[in-house]
């Protein structure tokens, strides 16, 4: 087993290094970004992500390589095609968040950039579950024949350090707070307090394809995690199932979800957390009660609508434009229906 583990790497040896020398250039240039400007460092990233899917899949067919030559079980992590991974959803959720930082969307793409937050988010949440995984394995018996009999019967257990938890909570937090703000703004589009549409603003030109691909154009080149085209996004986005009262109510239930694990955070490794993110957990708390209270408010108002029997088809001229306050989150809005 250890001369054929020997074989794959000296076979391999020569795309490790240069996997290597790659992987070092990139994480270089990103660490490097941070002390750029925040205009500059968005145009770096368009470079990077790129640069970066491509990284990740060297490292995963490396991987595979390797693992193939050493006759492994077929059990195998891929922790450096993950840890790749990471950096490259890192990249890629920063680049959207520096949008809002630099006034770059119009307010009728906050749809859609929450949506694909959203996704990308999930997608961390999952990757980094698997990349800081402890996988404890019971005491096996010798012998390949009953060490693969006994792990049939037995399974691993899995288990994270504080500090693993504490970076997915965070993960999960702005999960929550994408997923809610999507539906938040689906439903406000549906009952006419929000213009989501180009058609709604008079735009003769581009359309709503035209814009979703020229503002995700950066991630046509990533496949993990894979660029969703703009017919898969309407398809996935569309939720016809749901009504607008659904989806208040699920939009607030996502704020509540992302203000216990903010406390559960704060309480559970009070000494742990830094100052930092004390200060961003707080920010948090107090983001999601906002946002609760509109989405309760804009629940409410339809709800009455229901009951009185006052709905009505919104003309594009008749849709509003809420009020979006970034004052408590640069990044995320407190959403304020007029």
């Amino acid at each position: 087993m250890k001369d054929a583990q020997k074989q794959g790497l000296e076979s391999n040896s020569l795309a490790v290094q240069e996997f290597l020398e790659e992987f070092e250039t990139a994480f270089f240039n990103l660490l490097h970004g941070w002390c750029n400007n925040r205009a500059r460092f968005r145009r770096r990233l368009r470079r990077l992500i790129p640069m970066l899917a491509t990284i990740e899949s060297k490292a995963e067919l490396l991987e595979a390589s390797f693992f193939t030559k050493s006759n492994s079980t077929g059990n195998e992590d891929f922790l450096i095609t993950h840890f790749v991974i990471s950096v490259l959803l890192e990249a890629m959720k920063t680049y959207l968040l520096l949008g809002f930082e630099l006034e770059l969307y119009h307010t009728s793409e906050y749809k859609e950039v929450f949506w694909y937050l959203d996704y990308l988010t999930h997608v961390q949440v999952q990757n980094m579950r698997k990349l800081e995984a402890k996988t404890t394995h019971p005491a096996l018996p010798t012998g390949v024949k009953l060490q693969k009999k006994y792990l049939e019967k037995v399974a691993p257990t899995t288990t994270f350090s504080d500090e693993s938890l504490m970076k997915i909570s965070i993960f999960e937090i702005e999960n929550c707070l994408a997923r809610g703000l999507f539906r938040f703004l689906t439903a406000l589009g549906r009952v006419g307090e929000y213009k989501m549409d180009s058609e709604d603003f008079g735009f003769t030109f581009g359309s709503n394809k035209a814009r979703y691909e020229t503002r995700f154009e950066v991630f046509l080149y990533v496949s993990q995690p894979s660029y969703v085209p703009f017919e898969d996004y309407c398809k996935i986005s569309s939720m016809p199932d749901s009504t607008p009262l659904d989806l208040f109510k699920s939009a607030e239930e996502h704020f509540v979800v992302a203000n216990n694990i903010a406390n559960t955070t704060l309480s559970r490794y009070t000494t742990q957390v830094k100052d930092e993110m004390k200060e961003y957990l707080n920010q948090v708390i107090k983001f999601t009660k906002q946002n609760q209270v509109t989405a309760k408010i804009a629940s409410n108002k339809y709800e009455l609508a229901i009951k009185n029997k006052n709905l009505s088809t919104v003309s594009s001229s008749q849709k509003k434009i809420p009020k979006f306050d970034f004052s408590i989150l640069l990044h995320m809005p407190v959403v304020k229906p007029m």
